[in-house]
Parts: C-alpha cells; sequence; structure tokens
C-alpha cells in the first residue's frame, strides 16, 4: 500500500477547469473562469515549487466591448472528516469571484476524497474522460450549484496553487481530488444560462456544458382585482366576470408572462367549486345562477410559484324568471260584452324580486291581433276585456325582474289556450217552408245553421203564428236543420221564425207562409163547431172560477197570504262538478275572494218571508242569548211536555234539512243556565242521541254557553225530572267525547256529547282536516234509528251552520259528484236566519270539500292498518305505482315565504339553500345582550325588534298534543354554533335529539357543537358536559350543563347511530327508546318545552322523526293513523319534510312493528279514557322494557295519556276576522 502511494504521489499531472457562462437572455458579457492546477511531488515543499497559476479571462461578444475590471477573488479552505465508515477526508476550497460590470459572483467549492487506485500511465485520454460528469444539484432564483465529477483515473492532484491579485496561494492537498462543487452567486432571475467547465489533465482533456434557468422571484399578489356581473339577453343567462391587473413588481427582466389561477365557490350550475388557469387579465363564467354569492380568488403563477391569492365576493345580477305555473283562463261576460279572467300561481324564484307580470293575449288565427299589458304589481290575475264571443285565444304570461341598474328582464313565458263565452248565435241562413206532399195543413219548415254560431248551438227552437189564437213552437237537435208542422188551419197565413240556441237564444230569421185552401165542407163545420165548443167551456170555467171566489171571500175561512216582500235577487250560481271544484276554487279566489265576497253577500241575512212571531213573545225574550237570532215559526222545535203556560213549548232551537233527509238537525243556541233545563227536555223528547258542541263555554272572557253538562266521570246534574250523570270522558286535542247518562222517569238514555275545541275565538279553523275528522268521528256515533243531531255553538248558526253545510255537502258530493254550496247556504238561511254567519265560513266550506276532493279519506284504524299495508305496497304490474306511491305522490308541496333566511346577512347560516324556514313560523332569538334570565324562557318574542334579532334556520312544528312542540333545525354550522345554543337556552330546550354523525361519506353533516372535557363557552351561553352514556350501540346519551349569568339548566342530547349511512334507520329501536324517555319528561311540564330535533338540513330525518312521533301519538290515543295528514301538515310547516317514499313508507311499517293492538278493537279502548286513567292496555308501544335512559332510578307509567286539556288553541294568536256570536 506505501508503495503504491509513492507511485501517485510522484505521478504529475494536469488538472485544466474552465468555467464558461453563456447567458441566453442579457446582453452582457460571459465570463469565463479558468484554473490550473500541477500536481507535485510530496518530497518537494510548498515554498520551493514553481508558482501555481490562477488566470481569469473575460471574453466578450463584441470586439468593442470594454474591458472589464479586474475580478476580485477571495479563497478559502476548509478540511471536514468524512463518514466513520471510510478513512475519507473532505478538503473544500471555495473560490468567489465578484464581477464590477456584471455584478455577478461566482462561488467554486473543490472536494477531495482518498482513494487507495492509482492512474495507469498507459490509460488513454479517451477512455479516462468517459468517467467525467457534470449535474446540477440545486437551482435557486439567484444561484446555480453545480457538482462535477471523475475518476480517479482521470487526474491525481495533492495540491491546487491559485493566483490572486498577483498573488500566488498554495493550498495543501492530502487527498486526490475525485468531485468539485461550483455555485454561482448573484445570477439574475428566470434568466436562462449555458454552463461550460473543462476539465484538463495528462490523461483527460474534456468540455462540459449544461444548459439551465435560474428560479422565479417571489410574486407580490394581483392588483385591482374586480369583479362585475351583468345578464345577457341574447343567452337569457347571467355571467360573472373578474379582471385584475398583474403585480405592481411584474414583469421582472428576463421573467416570462404570468399566468393566473381562478378558483371560485358558490352554487353554479355544475358543482359548488370552479377552477381555471389563465395568462389573460380577464375571466368570464357563464354556468352561475342569477342572484346569488359567490367567492372568488385569483393567484399568480410562474413556473414554480404561487403569489399569495386576492379575494373578491360579488352576488351576480338579477335574472330571468321562470315561467309561472297554473295558468288559467275563465271566460265570463255577458250576451254582448266578453272577458276572461287569467289566474296564475305566484311565480317563486331567487332569480330577483318580481315587479309585475307581463300579459299577451292573441286570437290564435289572426296574429297581428295582440296585445300586452302589465298588471299592478306581482298580483297574479288579470281581467281580459273587449274580447271576442266563442274565439280562441292564446295568452302568455311572464314575470318580470329587474337588474340592479334598472333594466327590466322577461322571464320565461307560460301560455294557456282558452274559448270565450258564448254569443248570440246570428240567424239561421236559407229559411224556407212547403207544403207537406199531399196534405194541405201541414208544413216542413228548412234552415241551414248559422253563418256565427258564436258558440256550440245547443239546439234550434221554431215558432209559427197566426194571429193570437194560435201558436206552435218546436225544439229539434242542433243536427236537424227541419222541422215538420202538420194539423194546421186552412188557408191561413203563418209566421215562421227560427232561432239557434247555445248559451242565449241567439237571433231570428223569419218567413211567411200560408196553408192551402180546404174544399171539403165537413172539416170546415168540424172546425166550427170545435171552436164554439171551447169557446163555451171557456166562458163556463171563468164563471164557476168567478162564483168560487165569491164563495170563499163570503165564508172567510181561506188561509191567509202573505204580504209580497222584496227579498234580494240572488245569483245564478251554478253546483260545482266534483272534478272542477281545485279551477273553480283556484278562480273564485284569485281575485282576493271578491267572487266569495259577492256570492255571500246577496244571500238575504233573514228570511223576510218567514216570520218569528214566537221568539218575540215577551215571556220568551229571555231565553234568546242574542235579541236579533231567533227561530222561524214555521220550523221551530216545540216542547210538550212543559204544561200549558205561555212560553212552555219554546226553546230557541230550528229543525234544518239534510241532504235528502229532512229534520236531519236541530241546531240551537248555546244553553243559557236558565234554559238548560228546557235544552235536555228538548233531547230527551227528540230521542236525540249525538250533540255538536262547536264552541268552548268561555271564549276571549265572554261567556258562550253555560255548562249544561258534568265535566267529571261520575258527577250528576238534576234538570227538573231529568238527571244527567257523565259516565266517561275521553280527551284529545281537538275535541273531546263525553258519554253521557240521562235519567227521565226511571229510563235512562246513553247521549254523546261531541265538544270540537280548536274553532278560534275570531276567524276560522286554519286546517280543514280537522273538520274531516269531526264528522267522522261523529259519524261513527251516529244510528239510524236515533233522533236528530243537535249542533249548538254560541248562536247556533255561524259555526253550527257551517257543520251542517260540510256534513250535508260531503253527502252531495259523494251522491251526485257535485257540489251546490251557493243553494245549500240558501236553503240554510230559509230554516234559520244567519247560518254560516260570515264570508270566512262560506269560504271554509269550499276548502273543506277540496280538502276531501283532492286527498279524500286516509285515516286508517289500528285494527285494520296490519291487513291493509300490505295491499297498500302491492303493485298491480311493475309499472305501475303501489297504493302507498300514489298516495305519496299527492302530498303537496308548499311555497311560503322565506324573506328573512335568504338575505345576504344571513344566507351563509344556511347548510343548505333548499332549506331554509319559513318567515312566519321561524325561530326568532333576542340577542343575549339584550336578553335578561327574568324574562319568560317560552314567552313569545315574536314582536321583538328587528334590530336586536339574531337568525337560525330553524322552525316550530307542532305535535299531536300541542303547537311547537318540536323545534326543527339544521345540523350547527361553524358560524352558527352560538346561535345554536342562545336559541337552547331561550326556548327552555331541555331535549336535543340529533339524528346524524357529525361526518358521513367523507362529508360534514354537523359540525361538533359541544365540548369533549373543559367548559366551553358559545356566545354567551357556557356549555360543560357532564356525562355521556352509551345505552346500546344505536344510542348515545350526553348530558349538559348550559349557564348564562347565573342561570343554570340541564340538557340532554340523544344522538342516533341507526341511520348512519342509510336512508332509512338500519333498526327502530333506538328511536323508540327517544320518544319514550322525553315523552314521560314532557308529559309531566305539559309539552311546554320544545324538543330540539336536527339532521344536516333539518328536514329529511328529521321530518321522518316528527312524524313518526305523531303518528305513534295519534295511534296511542284514538286507535287511528293518518301518515298522509301528518306528512302533509309537517311539509306546510318547513320546506322538503320527508321527500322520499323510503321515508313515507317507514313511518307505516314502524307503526305496524312498535303498536300492537290486542282483541282486535284498538279504537274503542283507546278512545275512552277518563282524566284519572292511564292509557289502556289494550294499545301499548312494544318497547315496553325501555327504561328513562337518562335516569334510572325515576319510575313513570309511559303509557299515561299525553293530553294537554281542552282550551291548548286559547295560546294561539288571534287571527283577524269579524267577530262573530258563534
Amino acid at each position: 500500500m506505501a508503495e503504491k502511494r509513492v507511485l501517485s504521489r510522484t505521478m504529475q499531472g494536469v488538472v485544466l477547469l474552465t468555467l464558461i457562462l453563456y447567458s441566453q437572455v442579457s446582453s452582457q458579457p460571459a465570463t469565463v473562469i479558468t484554473t490550473t492546477t500541477k500536481a507535485t511531488s510530496p518530497r518537494t515543499s510548498v515554498s520551493s515549487q514553481p508558482a501555481k497559476e490562477i488566470t481569469t479571462t473575460t471574453k466578450t461578444d463584441s470586439p468593442n466591448t470594454p474591458a472589464s475590471p479586474k475580478p476580485t477573488i477571495e479563497l478559502t479552505a476548509a478540511k471536514v472528516p468524512s463518514a466513520k465508515t471510510t478513512t475519507d477526508y473532505l478538503t473544500s476550497t471555495a473560490l468567489s469571484v465578484s464581477h464590477t460590470s456584471t455584478q455577478e459572483s461566482l462561488s467554486k467549492v473543490m472536494t477531495s476524497s482518498t482513494t487507495n487506485s492509482t492512474i495507469s500511465p498507459t490509460t488513454s485520454a479517451a477512455d479516462n474522460c468517459s468517467d467525467v460528469n457534470m449535474t446540477i444539484i440545486e437551482r435557486q432564483e439567484r444561484s446555480i450549484t453545480l457538482l462535477i465529477k471523475w475518476n480517479e483515473k482521470v487526474c491525481s492532484v495533492q495540491h491546487i496553487n491559485m493566483n490572486h491579485n498577483d498573488t500566488q496561494k498554495n493550498v495543501s492537498n492530502d487527498n486526490e481530488t475525485l468531485s468539485t462543487t461550483i455555485r454561482i452567486f448573484k445570477l439574475e432571475p428566470c434568466a436562462k444560462y449555458n454552463i461550460i467547465v473543462t476539465i484538463s489533465c495528462s490523461t483527460c482533456n474534456k468540455s462540459l456544458a449544461i444548459d439551465t434557468q435560474t428560479l422565479d422571484p417571489a410574486i407580490d399578489g394581483v392588483s385591482n382585482l374586480s369583479a362585475t356581473s351583468k345578464y345577457n339577453n341574447a343567452t337569457q343567462r347571467v355571467n360573472l366576470q373578474l379582471s385584475w391587473e398583474q403585480p405592481t413588481t411584474w414583469p421582472k427582466e428576463h421573467c416570462s408572462r404570468l399566468e393566473y389561477v381562478i378558483t371560485c365557490e358558490g352554487a353554479f350550475k355544475n358543482g359548488s367549486t370552479h377552477n381555471k388557469t389563465t395568462n389573460n387579465y380577464l375571466e368570464v363564467f357563464d354556468d352561475v345562477n342569477a342572484n346569488k354569492n359567490y367567492s372568488c380568488s385569483v393567484k399568480a403563477y410562474s413556473r414554480n410559484t404561487f403569489s399569495q391569492a386576492e379575494f373578491i365576493w360579488v352576488k351576480t345580477e338579477v335574472g330571468r324568471a321562470p315561467k309561472p305555473t297554473g295558468l288559467k283562463a275563465v271566460p265570463g261576460g255577458t250576451h254582448n260584452t266578453w272577458n276572461a279572467t287569467i289566474t296564475w300561481k305566484e311565480t317563486v324564484t331567487t332569480n330577483g324580486e318580481i315587479k309585475h307580470y307581463k300579459v299577451c293575449w292573441r286570437i290564435v288565427t289572426v296574429e297581428e291581433s295582440a296585445k300586452c299589458e302589465a298588471t299592478n304589481g306581482n298580483q297574479t290575475f288579470f281581467k281580459l276585456d273587449g274580447l271576442a264571443a266563442f274565439t280562441k285565444y292564446n295568452v302568455t304570461v311572464q314575470a318580470i325582474t329587474r337588474t340592479r341598474n334598472g333594466e327590466n328582464i322577461t322571464g320565461e313565458n307560460t301560455n294557456h289556450t282558452f274559448t270565450s263565452t258564448d254569443g248570440i248565435p246570428s240567424e239561421p241562413k236559407d229559411l224556407s217552408a212547403s207544403l207537406k206532399k199531399d196534405v194541405d195543413n201541414a208544413f216542413i219548415v228548412r234552415w241551414n245553421k248559422p253563418s256565427s254560431p258564436n258558440g256550440k248551438v245547443k239546439d234550434y227552437e221554431i215558432h209559427i203564428y197566426c194571429g193570437t189564437h194560435c201558436e206552435n213552437k218546436k225544439t229539434v237537435n242542433n243536427s236537424t236543420f227541419r222541422a215538420e208542422f202538420s194539423n194546421l188551419y186552412h188557408s191561413t197565413t203563418y209566421n215562421i221564425t227560427v232561432f239557434a240556441r247555445n248559451k242565449y237564444p241567439g237571433m231570428k230569421a223569419s218567413i211567411i207562409f200560408d196553408t192551402s185552401y180546404n174544399s171539403k165542407a165537413t172539416i170546415g163545420v168540424m172546425a166550427f163547431f170545435i171552436c164554439l165548443i171551447i169557446v163555451v167551456l171557456l166562458f163556463m170555467t171563468c164563471k164557476m172560477l168567478k162564483a168560487k171566489g165569491l164563495l170563499i171571500k163570503r165564508n172567510g175561512y181561506s188561509l191567509p197570504i202573505p204580504m209580497p216582500t222584496r227579498e234580494p235577487t240572488l245569483l245564478e250560481v251554478q253546483p260545482i262538478l266534483a272534478e272542477e271544484l281545485q279551477n273553480v276554487y283556484e278562480t273564485k279566489a284569485a281575485s282576493d275572494f271578491k267572487t266569495f265576497q259577492q256570492e255571500f253577500e246577496s244571500i238575504p241575512r233573514v228570511w223576510k218571508s218567514n216570520p218569528s212571531k214566537e221568539a218575540q213573545q215577551p215571556h220568551n225574550n229571555g231565553k234568546n242569548r242574542y235579541s236579533d237570532i231567533l227561530p222561524y215559526d214555521n220550523n221551530r222545535v216545540r216542547l210538550v211536555s212543559n204544561g200549558g203556560k205561555p212560553g212552555s213549548d219554546y226553546i230557541n232551537a230550528s229543525y234544518i234539512n239534510g241532504y235528502k233527509e229532512s229534520k236531519k238537525y236541530i241546531c240551537a243556541q248555546g244553553p243559557m243556565e236558565e234554559t238548560a233545563a228546557e235544552f235536555w227536555t228538548m233531547i230527551w223528547e227528540q230521542k236525540t242521541a249525538v250533540i255538536i258542541m262547536v264552541t268552548r263555554c268561555i271564549e276571549g272572557g265572554k261567556n258562550k254557553c253555560y255548562q249544561y253538562w258534568p265535566r267529571q266521570k261520575g258527577k250528576k246534574l238534576e234538570f227538573k225530572s231529568l238527571s244527567v250523570t257523565n259516565n266517561e270522558v275521553m280527551l284529545y286535542p281537538d275535541y273531546i267525547i263525553t258519554e253521557i247518562s240521562l235519567n227521565h222517569g226511571g229510563n235512562s238514555r246513553i247521549i254523546t256529547h261531541v265538544q270540537f275545541t280548536k274553532w278560534p275565538d275570531h276567524g276560522v279553523p286554519d286546517d280543514p282536516d280537522l273538520l274531516l275528522r269531526l264528522r267522522r268521528r261523529v259519524l261513527s256515533f251516529c244510528n239510524f234509528f236515533d233522533g236528530p243531531m243537535v249542533v249548538h255553538c254560541s248562536a247556533g248558526v255561524g259555526r253550527s251552520g257551517t257543520f251542517i253545510a260540510i256534513s250535508s255537502l260531503m253527502e252531495m258530493l259523494e251522491d251526485e259528484g257535485r257540489i251546490d254550496v251557493y243553494g245549500f247556504v240558501v236553503s240554510l238561511r230559509q230554516q234559520r236566519c244567519l247560518m254560516v254567519q260570515v264570508e270566512d265560513q262560506y269560504i271554509l266550506i269550499h276548502q273543506v270539500l277540496l280538502e276531501h276532493q283532492l286527498y279524500g279519506d286516509t285515516e286508517i284504524s289500528l285494527a285494520e292498518l296490519r291487513t291493509v299495508l300490505p295491499s297498500l305496497l302491492t303493485k298491480e304490474s311493475e309499472t305501475e305505482p303501489s297504493s302507498l306511491e300514489l298516495e305519496f305522490q299527492k302530498v303537496p308541496d308548499y311555497e311560503e315565504m322565506q324573506n328573512v333566511g335568504t338575505t345576504a346577512a344571513n344566507i351563509n347560516y344556511n347548510r343548505s339553500q333548499h332549506v331554509i324556514a319559513y318567515d312566519y313560523n321561524r325561530v326568532k332569538l333576542k340577542r343575549m345582550e339584550a336578553y335578561s334570565d327574568h324574562e319568560s324562557d317560552c314567552e313569545d318574542d315574536d314582536e321583538s325588534d328587528d334590530e336586536a334579532e339574531d337568525y337560525i334556520n330553524a322552525s316550530y312544528l307542532n305535535g299531536y298534543h300541542a303547537l311547537g312542540t318540536f323545534i326543527a333545525t339544521q345540523g350547527p354550522l361553524q358560524n352558527t354554533l352560538a346561535h345554536f345554543w342562545h336559541m337552547v337556552f331561550q326556548k327552555d330546550c331541555h331535549n336535543i335529539v340529533m339524528l346524524t354523525e357529525l361526518t358521513e361519506g367523507g362529508v360534514e353533516q354537523c359540525y361538533q357543537y359541544w365540548p369533549e372535557k373543559d367548559a366551553q363557552t358559545y356566545g354567551e351561553v357556557e356549555v360543560q358536559l357532564v356525562e355521556t352514556e352509551k345505552p346500546n350501540e344505536e344510542l348515545t346519551v350526553r348530558r349538559f350543563n348550559i349557564k348564562h349569568k347565573q342561570k343554570c339548566r340541564e340538557v340532554r342530547q340523544f344522538q342516533i347511530h341507526s341511520w348512519r349511512g342509510k336512508v332509512v334507520p338500519s333498526s327502530n329501536k333506538g328511536l323508540i327508546e327517544i320518544i319514550k324517555t322525553i315523552q314521560m319528561k314532557q308529559e309531566i311540564f305539559g309539552f311546554k318545552r320544545p324538543i330540539v330535533v336536527h339532521c344536516s338540513d333539518g328536514a329529511e330525518r328529521t321530518g321522518t322523526f316528527c312524524a313518526l312521533w305523531n303518528i305513534l301519538e295519534s295511534g296511542r290515543m284514538e286507535g287511528m293513523v293518518d301518515v298522509f295528514q301528518t306528512v302533509k301538515k309537517l311539509r306546510l310547516q318547513r320546506p322538503a319534510m320527508i321527500k322520499t317514499l323510503d321515508h313515507y313508507r317507514f313511518c307505516y311499517e314502524t307503526v305496524v312493528k312498535v303498536i300492537k293492538v290486542q282483541n282486535g278493537v284498538p279504537a274503542s279502548t283507546v278512545s275512552k279514557q277518563s282524566p284519572d286513567s292511564k292509557t289502556p292496555d289494550e294499545v301499548v308501544l312494544e318497547m315496553d322494557d325501555v327504561p328513562d335512559v337518562t335516569n334510572k332510578k325515576q319510575e313513570s307509567n309511559a303509557d299515561a295519556p299525553l293530553i294537554t286539556g281542552a282550551t291548548d288553541d286559547e295560546k294561539k294568536p288571534q287571527e283577524k276576522g269579524i267577530e262573530n256570536k258563534s
């Protein structure tokens, strides 16, 4: 080894390193640095060696370039030990050259390592040079680092001699050089360079070249970023346009043009995020939606460097409104004026506010007849006047929005074709007459159809006249254009007229025609005697009538003839066919219900031809609750067992006819204390079995009816010879059913008393289904052999008349397929004054009948549900929907106002733009700084000042027992956590039901709104997790303490896990556990504490949970379920509730699984319970063993009836309306 080392050091060689930089983007001269190193013998001292040469030359591209100043050279050397696994050592020598003209610096690091290899003197230069290579190991903005490697066979270098400013530097190198690292400083950013390095020694001479480029510098953000949005009339779309300028520090010398990355987030037509890259300063997005908020950012980019993002927020321009729906035309007018009322549904759009509607109409066959007009504001009706009779018109309606600069945008159009009403037909053409063949006194009349029938001709009417003593007429159908008249007078001139008739009689065509002379004398004689006999008979008849009239006048026993009265003229209101009921109702309601008003006001309040003399007798005045509401004498109910005293037979009650059944009802005023005995006497005498009471005893602080029956079970009241005993009380949210035993003289009868408690003090019930349910309950107690049903409210006219009208017209609808509301109310008024007292009640009758016509009876008893459900799910064929699907498709969607949740200030508080709380029942929050702990937690703050409000996407939902049982809300967002807890605290919510995971399928469903360990403050409410329990794998229960100022409450959260990633829960056990547990707590507080229910959007799963709660309660209490009406009512309170058939079917199937029926008679057992009794054992939840998962020590009867009392509706805000006595 020593011999090899000596041999290596005795070899002499020369290594020439030349670095040449050619700048491809600069006109400055290149710099060439040449370094020559000679290896010497190790025995020669450094001082005795020849001087080392380090030469630096500058080569310019032009001979005229002035000489560059001499560069400054600095030499540093350092020696670093190598890895422990070798004996190599590293010696680095760094050379830095600074050029004053080019302002460039070069750094050269030379690295040596030891080796035991020797260079063979016989090796050729070409072979050795093949092992030389150069690579770039680092690029920076202003520097490049090169690594040059060669094999030990190339050269063996011991010393490097460098010359700097005519001063020789001798650096000792104990190792043989195998690599060199060169770093070039102070280059231009973005510049492209060509680097040439030459290595030269005795065994190798080679140049290495490489092209490279320095990195881009840091980039500032773009400047003057702006966003605009415009509506394009040509494309009828809205766009979003972003523009900007390049960074103020750009362009850099040598650097290429920047590219820009644009990111926009918002409600695009395809997705919610759009990314684009461009090298322009303008980008246009065409797939945005109108009137929506977007967030955009722009970043500059140059190969490997991004600038910081610049952000901007913009709301797109108002856009084109969608086409209106429900366009209908109702032609009207008289025989000589024709018009049509156009109606449509209000256009609901997020594209902008509807300013007005544009209505255009024209005759279908006449293009130039088109006319257009604008509506008054956004009203949804328009009257077309000046139409032609029986002409087909096409009408189009378009909603008009307005851009922010005042330009109108015409929306999509919807069109409808209709035919105007009939006009008077013109006269028939070609009228003629001819004698019938071989008959002298008969002729045939012929004609052709009118040139302008102005409607569909129903028939033709032909009249013939021969002076004043003979007239004949015939009517033929519209396809017959001839008529034959026979047995006419001979030699007689007849005047013949013919006219067509559609809705109106048409114009007459007339001719004169003579019959022929009859030569047979016998015919003439017979005619003479016939005429004579007729004259004699007429004369004798007149004499006899006169004589009879005098006789009657003399004896004076004729019935009194009533004096003529002038009743108001009734309107000709046609009955409504069942299939046309919806269209007719919408048409009449279109113009602010004015048609209904006109109909109602045309009906006399009191029928003057029907006196009420008995009711006005002095001895009866005190028996009338209201002095102006009295029964007519001709149909008043007369008592028979009160003796013969004056007025002993009087009671303020009237017989009322039903549909095809006389005296089916007795309509009475609400009994007073002094008339209660007469009331029960009437019940006994009339054999009445059912009493329908449509009022509460006290409403609005006023006495509406005397408490004429004992309220409590087992109590008894005595009325003269009658005793009234309460056998049973059945309490329900909408009505109370009392079974009464009426005793008289040792005989007893059972009377069913049904009191409807949901009629508000003012106005009418807002849910038509309530009255349909009431009617079904009443009919279930009726028997064919019973006497008249007694119906009363306070005065016995308004609400009572409305119920009787609904019940009777329901029978008419089912029997005839049509209804005559106007005619029936007229008939009611003829039997009792003021029946159907106010216009709202008249409209309500139409609404209830329409409700039944559209949706039918969807209520099912529990006893039948288990057998009915399979038939509902069965399909007749694969292509046909099942009965359950058809039922689900009927559930309507509603469009209510959502102005608050869609404002720019609140739009980002909504998780879904499709589920936003309606304005009318949204939860309103007071700002916590304005909220006092001394305020009632449940008080209604709907009247609070909007300036002191916080918005939350939450809606009150009604439960089975009470209004506002639930608060349905979305899964909280990160920016709504404080609002969520403020709501829980302000509304005194003690239970939260969570129906989702925090994330599902990698998508956030709900932000975690509770702390895991330490207490955390959200807004001004402190929340601390006290306990977490997991009764089973489907349910997690968390208990929190929440605190505001000095007030602290306990809140429980129930999280369901069985819904994770599924359309419906994998099991209903967890849901039933929650329902039973919360119901036990809610019963204690009378359902006054709302339950917060949320999933992700607060609609799909939330709606299913709330529907299931109400359906189970209805089944448990009444033995009846109505899934359809339950879902329908939930959709009226919050958008998108139960939108899939799977959720709808899940409700049905869960009821069948959870509620069990014993003995097949759930309705009778459920409905009968006294106030102090429990829910009967015949109908119970199957989950009877479910404990209260939050308080295992507390025991409670889970099946206890959940009753709120008969006067829950008194808490409902009063509606504007006419205060009436009934």
